[in-house]
């Protein structure tokens, strides 16, 4: 029995490489400035300034592919080699869904996000670890393992110490 993929397939698929061509090569250079988060705006994602996220070379944590699918807030964090994705195929078919990183939430290196999810502000996924399709990792919650389960709530203010100077408690 052969596959016939639909047409929309390819057409993801085509825009799909040639944007990670792009990614990989041409915007390198770019991949911690500004630049980047711009690109991202451009391509219909709502991402702070405030954040810290990487979108070119091999460790990208996101795909410019799921832009539009992105919304990422202030002085979120996602550490190279953590992976933000807006699409999965799933049993044949391609599955689209939102991702909504919070002010402050931290995805370590090697955490996974799958498409309609959602980390709270001051959230935490701990590395090597898969926040499972539609599912919400709460305000202040610290999550581990495949599939990511609750391990704490915690107090910490977050990776990256507030712009407005308050002081970070220890």
């Amino acid at each position: 029995q052969t596959c016939a993929l639909p047409i929309s397939h390819l057409r993801w698929w085509a825009a799909n490489l040639f944007l990670q061509a792009g990614q990989q090569f041409i915007w390198f250079p770019f991949q911690n400035s500004s630049f980047g988060k711009t690109l991202m705006r451009l391509l219909g994602g709502r991402v702070h300034n405030g954040a810290t996220v990487t979108i070119g070379g091999m460790h990208s944590a996101v795909a410019l592919i799921d832009a539009d699918l992105l919304t990422i807030g202030d002085r979120s964090y996602l550490r190279p080699g953590a992976s933000v994705q807006g699409h999965l195929f799933m049993d044949g078919h391609l599955v689209l869904g939102t991702v909504v990183i919070r002010p402050n939430a931290s995805l370590w290196a090697r955490s996974i996000v799958e498409p309609g999810c959602v980390v709270g502000e001051f959230g935490i996924l701990e590395p090597h670890s898969v926040l499972s399709m539609g599912s919400e990792l709460p305000k202040s919650g610290r999550w581990i393992g495949v599939p990511a389960t609750h391990r704490e709530f915690h107090s910490e203010l977050g990776v990256k110490r507030p712009s407005h100077g308050a002081p970070r408690s220890e």
